[in-house]
């Protein structure tokens, strides 16, 4: 801030450094917190909006362990399991997961 900005008006002092920061007239900020958590508010609505997280699917089970000589039959079942498929995994990426490669 310069100098003749606040000379005389403000108690002078060698050890301090005037700063100054811009105030947005269109702000209300005592209402700052509020706005967030309304911003907050929406943008987790528009989230659940698409998120999938809320789906549960039931557990696997009798799974069996992991034969490597019948890793296609093994991925192609890992595919037929529901919410597998949704996950846009290519079997490529599921033989990788099983430690095939």
């Amino acid at each position: 801030m310069p100098k003749g900005r606040y000379q005389g008006l403000v108690k002078d002092n060698d050890s301090g450094t005037m700063m100054e920061c811009y105030v947005h007239p269109g702000i209300d900020y005592s209402r700052v917190p509020e706005m967030l958590e309304t911003q907050r508010a929406f943008i987790t609505e528009r989230i659940c909006l698409r998120a999938m997280s809320h789906i549960i699917h039931p557990p696997l089970r009798n799974f069996g362990k992991l034969d490597l000589e019948k890793l296609g039959d093994m991925v192609a079942r890992l595919l037929a399991i529901s919410g597998v498929a949704e996950t846009d995994w290519t079997p490529q990426e599921l033989s990788a997961s099983l430690g095939a490669n």
